[in-house]
């Protein structure tokens, strides 16, 4: 009887063994999946973002990147305590939305005036 069930128990470690490598491979695989998609699209946003410029509409815009990921309202910023802030925040009185692009750790903004037209870029890491 002790070598029978010493078979049973060697058979269910392999057969746990086995099962653990394949999961362990499937999560490499969705993983790296993952970050190759993730890394594509950085690729592709930051590529149309750099081709895209001041005064290129809304249309223009979702025409090379297509529908944003987030649309923000513009708000009112006080400009004299930030002076040493981003570019991004001068006209911000004149900025109507924001369009914004998100890969992972990564965004592209784009502000768009009241007729449609790109004013600024913003690019931000790890935001």
């Amino acid at each position: 009887m002790k070598s029978y069930s010493a078979n049973i128990n060697c058979g269910s470690v392999k057969l746990f063994t086995i099962a653990t490598i394949a999961v362990l491979c499937l999560l490499v695989i969705v993983i790296s999946a993952l970050a190759f998609s993730y890394h594509e699209r950085s690729k592709k946003v930051a590529a149309a973002y750099a081709s895209l410029q001041k005064g290129d509409s809304r249309e223009r815009i979702i025409q090379v990147l297509g529908k944003p990921d987030e649309i923000e309202r513009c708000q009112k910023v006080d400009l004299s305590t930030r002076v040493n802030e981003l570019p991004f925040l001068q006209n911000r009185e004149e900025c109507v939305e924001i369009y914004w692009y998100l890969s992972f750790l990564e965004r592209w903004g784009f502000s768009l005036s009241a007729d449609g037209k790109i004013m600024n870029k913003a690019y931000n890491v790890s935001y």
